[in-house]
């Protein structure tokens, strides 16, 4: 039977420790540092893994695309927030990536171009496009409204117009001396210009001379020379109609002519301010596209003619609808504005929907 031993009181006493003894006190006195801020990013100690943490730093390096970094360990033994810190290193040294928009192609709406900007122009882009197309609102219209525009614009068809009465007045000339007369007829919506006979100084239809033929009042010879004569107005009429129709066509031109001339230089200053704004790859082949479709479409930028209001307009009180120019938009897809160094993405569960 073994014996107790029994511990007396005042053994025990001589290892009590009073509070102050199991207790750790710093100096703050002691410190060479006011704030942990003043400190620098202390070393990154993987206990036991020198190798591990030689290996991620080594592919933490690597630039090239097309290399990865597999970490694995045991649940808490540190690896997260070791590769964060290591990645934190990485994200405050480089440039931050840049800013990718998607803007209208002109030759083929269904692929849009891609433009990329350092970073944090995408948003400027976008903004200095929307006051480029703001412009271009508020002063072609200024432009067209002008007097010298006007008179140049009114001169030009003046001209036209002189031109068609007077090649009208020589055919009406022929058409008279050949007994006939040029009339205009009203055929369904259109209203064209018709040869009719004139017999005792009175215009007469052709089917109505036919019949006095027929009873007749009127000398068959005399209506075979008509039938003739009339054949060969009917040729120049032709002749006279795909004229003036070229001559409308050239005065169309002339004054699509004026308008481009006149609101080419307007155009260029807005875009050229652009152009010496911003620098990226394709910008400029796109402000070219974006010109020359403002100058093919200067009616868009005409003020439109002011017409009365319908009931239902009067009543909702809606503006007139103006053409539509977001074509002209910005979409940033990619902003990096606010992004600081390269950046880093921490994805828990790196599936390929996620990753790609």
């Amino acid at each position: 039977m073994k014996r107790r031993r029994s511990v007396t009181r005042g053994g025990s006493e001589r290892f009590r420790l009073d509070h102050g003894q199991v207790r750790r006190r710093c100096d703050p006195s002691r410190l060479p540092f006011r704030s942990t801020q003043d400190l620098e990013v202390g070393p990154i100690n993987i206990i036991g893994q020198s190798r591990a943490e030689a290996a991620l730093e080594l592919g933490l390096a690597v630039r090239s695309p097309g290399y990865n970094v597999f970490v694995c360990g045991e649940v808490g033994s540190g690896r997260s927030t070791v590769v964060k810190r290591m990645l934190s290193r990485v994200e405050r040294e480089g440039p931050p990536p840049e800013d990718l928009v998607f803007v209208h192609n002109f030759q083929d709406a269904d692929e849009p171009r891609r433009l990329a900007f350092p970073s944090g122009q995408g948003k400027r882009f976008r903004s200095a496009m929307a006051e480029l197309v703001e412009a271009l609102e508020r002063d072609l219209p200024k432009l067209f409204e002008s007097e010298p525009y006007r008179k140049r614009r009114s001169a030009k068809i003046a001209a036209a117009e002189n031109a068609q009465r007077s090649q009208l007045r020589e055919f009406e000339k022929r058409v008279q001396a050949q007994g006939f007369a040029l009339v205009q007829v009203e055929i369904g919506p259109l209203i064209r210009p018709q040869l009719v006979p004139v017999v005792a100084g009175n215009p007469v239809d052709m089917d109505q001379l036919e019949a006095l033929v027929e009873q007749g009042q009127y000398k068959s010879s005399d209506f075979v020379q008509l039938r003739r004569r009339e054949a060969e107005l009917k040729g120049g009429l032709d002749v006279l109609g795909h004229q003036l129709h070229e001559l409308a066509r050239e005065i169309e031109r002339t004054l699509l002519a004026i308008d481009r001339q006149l609101a080419e230089p307007i155009v260029a200053e807005a875009v050229g301010e652009i152009r010496t704004g911003f620098q990226a790859e394709g910008l400029h082949a796109y402000l070219d596209q974006v010109s020359e479709d403002v100058l093919a479409h200067l009616e868009e930028f005409r003020e439109p003619e002011a017409e009365p209001p319908g009931p239902s307009e009067a009543v909702a009180g809606r503006p007139v609808d103006r053409a539509d120019h977001r074509r002209y938009d910005v979409n940033v897809l990619v902003d990096n504005s606010k992004t600081r160094g390269r950046p880093v993405i921490w994805e828990t569960a790196p599936t390929y929907r996620n990753l790609f």
